[in-house]
């Protein structure tokens, strides 16, 4: 099984309407459209993938498939950085997002 790179993942959701681009700003989250800012408690979490560097752990990020919990047409996705390069901030907000993924 080969593992699916970012470009492929991004595809994918963007292919399932994950539109928007969220990214961090300050203790919030952006959307970049229409320069909407959201709490992290405003979005919850639909789909994770993490992707680990091939040979640099530099190259570790995590990439969410976030949706709004208030109207779910807001939908997109957002790319961190994950492991030793997550920094704080990075893991206050993603801690702070609602998880509303299956529970297997």
């Amino acid at each position: 099984m080969t593992e699916k790179d970012l470009i492929q993942i991004t595809a994918e959701l963007r292919a399932k309407g994950y539109d928007d681009d969220f990214y961090c700003q300050k203790k919030n989250i952006l959307r970049n459209t229409v320069g909407q800012e959201f709490a992290p408690e405003q979005l919850k979490i639909k789909e994770v993938y993490r992707l680990e560097g091939s040979s640099d752990p530099d190259g570790m990020c995590v990439v969410f498939a976030l949706e709004d919990i208030v109207d779910p047409t807001i939908r997109g996705i957002f790319i961190g950085p994950y492991g030793p390069m997550m920094t704080i901030n990075d893991a206050s907000i993603a801690s702070r997002l609602q998880d509303d993924r299956p529970q297997h």
